[in-house]
């Protein structure tokens, strides 16, 4: 009869602490450790046991213990205190480390490749090339100060993790996601962020420059005057030349979400789906943005999302190198349909002048109750069939609540005269500015009531 041998490790700790160890009694083991608190703990090259592969070292302490080259594939350490551990060379894929403590754990090339890291504390770890999260689920992880330069977190679960001043420099997330990730004061220079899922990640102080954001989902991220983005790499395309050399193209932009759209646009037709979306969703809003008439703005973007609409109220500065009404011609050609509030103008006038000649787009002009509307405004309205008559209202939610009415239903009305009228200008092209006024279309002001 033969017995099972003992692990050839067993010779490094003494027989009561290998006797606990093995039988993954975690109260037995921590007492030893707060009885011998100068012991060292040398687990090196370690293997899991052969009879309990699953559940083993749930709420171990292995405080700087020596973890180099263990083989812990498959294991359960769930709740283990690993703080300053070594895991050099460690294998823990697919282990389940929910709520592990690896503060200040020296991680170096250790793997843990689809491993469950729940909640789990990596601050101020240090990792190596090598270092390995691969379809790790890091939800809710910790990883804040981290320094885990050049290691890989392709296809990684980390939404609603955080990483605040971590070292993240060369690491990889190629389509990770990094929902709703707090990388504040975070180092990505050259970070690879392709396909990546970047979901109101907040991103403020943190240093992207020359990160690689190639097809990335950049939607709600936080940024601050602080976020360094220059030189990202927005488009990137490689193929062997007749030489056997590799060539290429890139384009670098300045901007995380335009690096995201860059990726788009690189695609064949893109474009036009993106205007074709654009026009069936998109509502831009003109007006004068002080507080009071923001407010009405505002609520009328709300009303506009729950119908389905993406409302974008032009209350931002647009590009250094285009003029105010290039800006606002691009995103008219970009919309359903322009609203624009006449009470007060500034500069509305000047953005009417960009954008009705020669768009044909449904604008749909609104008006505080007894606020003259300016001069001009007529002209337009008698020149362009489709600048509908203003709309009267006496507050926010009074137009508030006659959205579907005094706006859409208008709207949908008018952009059926437009279609008949694309339809002449194919059969017998001319400039949109000799079609005159429709008969069918009221000018009178519209009061709501």
């Amino acid at each position: 009869m033969t017995t099972r041998k003992k692990h050839r490790r067993t010779r490094r700790l003494p027989e009561p602490a290998w006797k606990s160890f093995e039988a993954g009694d975690s109260r037995a083991w921590n007492r030893w450790r707060t009885e011998s608190p100068d012991t060292r703990v040398d687990l090196r090259g370690l293997k899991g046991p052969e009879a309990q592969p699953g559940a083993w070292l749930r709420y171990f302490d292995l405080r700087g213990a020596d973890l180099r080259g263990v083989q812990f594939v498959g294991a359960d350490l769930s709740y283990a205190d690993l703080r300053g551990a070594k895991l050099d060379g460690a294998n823990l894929d697919e282990a389940v480390l929910v709520d592990v403590d690896f503060r200040e754990a020296e991680l170096g090339d250790a793997s843990l490749d689809r491993a469950n890291l729940l909640r789990a504390n990596l601050s101020g770890s240090r990792g190596k090339v090598g270092c390995g999260f691969r379809r790790a689920r890091l939800e809710k992880a910790d990883l804040s100060g981290a320094d885990l330069r050049y290691a890989s977190f392709d296809r990684a679960d980390l939404s609603n993790a955080k990483l605040v001043g971590a070292d993240l420099r060369h690491a990889s997330f190629e389509r990770a996601d990094l929902s709703e990730a707090v990388l504040d004061d975070a180092k990505l220079q050259h970070a690879g962020l392709t396909r990546a899922v970047l979901y109101r990640t907040s991103l403020k102080g943190a240093d992207l420059r020359s990160a690689v954001a190639t097809q990335a989902f950049v939607s709600g991220v936080e940024l601050d005057e602080k976020t360094r983005q220059t030189g990202l790499l927005g488009h990137l395309k490689l193929w062997f030349g007749k030489g056997g050399g590799v060539e290429g193209e890139f384009t670098r932009v300045d901007d995380l979400r335009a690096a995201s759209l860059l990726s788009l646009l690189s695609e064949r037709g893109a474009v036009t789906s993106l205007i074709t979306a654009g026009s069936a969703s998109v509502v831009l809003i003109l007006g004068r943005f002080q507080r009071r008439r923001k407010a009405v703005l505002n609520r009328l973007a709300e009303v506009l999302r729950t119908k389905g609409r993406i409302p974008i109220l032009f209350d931002f500065p647009g590009p250094a190198d285009r003029e105010l009404s290039d800006t606002v011609r691009v995103l008219a050609t970009l919309s359903e349909f322009v609203v624009v509030d006449l009470s007060d103008p500034r500069s509305v006038p000047l953005e009417l002048q960009a954008t009705v000649p020669g768009l044909m787009i449904p604008v749909v002009p609104i008006v505080q109750a007894n606020k003259p509307v300016f001069a001009m405004f007529q002209d337009l309205q008698r020149r362009y069939f489709w600048v509908l008559p203003p709309v009267s209202y006496a507050d926010k939610e009074d137009l508030a609540a006659h959205v579907e009415v005094g706006i859409m239903r208008r709207v949908r009305k008018v952009q059926r005269q437009i279609d008949r009228r694309r339809l002449e200008l194919v059969e017998a092209p001319a400039s949109v500015d000799s079609f005159g006024p429709a008969e069918s279309i009221d000018k009178s002001i519209d009061w709501i009531v």
